[in-house]
């Protein structure tokens, strides 16, 4: 469960498994414990994509240089299925980032039963998130003299 700076709680499984449900998306994992708002952590299926990509008259567009796909279909439908969220947290923000490589054993970010080890993908993507939070305020206490 994420809790978020407002003090809503939000179950990040239903998200993440609506977000895989895409074929162009191969994996997902939701973010925001202590934030303002959630994000989401998007490994796009390279098979599918590319295969996308591929057809003639298609509309799969490239993300300025970067050449990474822009899935905005499978996001919209997140920013659908958060609109009836009852957390504003989830409804109001709906920032995503795609990564380099999915989720494996190998790379630490599995254990051994397959389960997501969060706080690793947190770290490993650390500066990937703060960017996602980079134009937005964090609260912060106010010190009284």
């Amino acid at each position: 469960m994420i809790k978020t700076a407002a003090g809503k709680f939000v179950p990040p499984q239903p998200i993440e498994n609506a977000l895989k449900t895409s074929p162009y998306i191969l994996n997902a994992m939701v973010v925001g414990d202590k934030r303002k708002f959630i994000v989401a952590l998007i490994v796009p299926n390279p098979a599918t994509v590319g295969a996308q990509s591929r057809r003639p008259g298609n509309q799969v567009r490239l993300q300025r240089r970067t050449g990474r796909p822009s899935l905005g279909a499978r996001v919209n439908r997140f920013r659908s299925q958060a609109s009836h969220h009852p957390s504003r947290a989830v409804r109001n923000h709906q920032r995503f980032a795609l990564l380099p490589e999915d989720f494996t054993f190998d790379n630490g970010s599995l254990t051994f039963t397959l389960k997501l080890k969060r706080r690793v993908v947190e770290q490993q993507y650390a500066a990937v998130i703060e960017s996602l939070y980079a134009d937005v305020a964090e609260p912060r206490p106010i010190l009284q003299d």
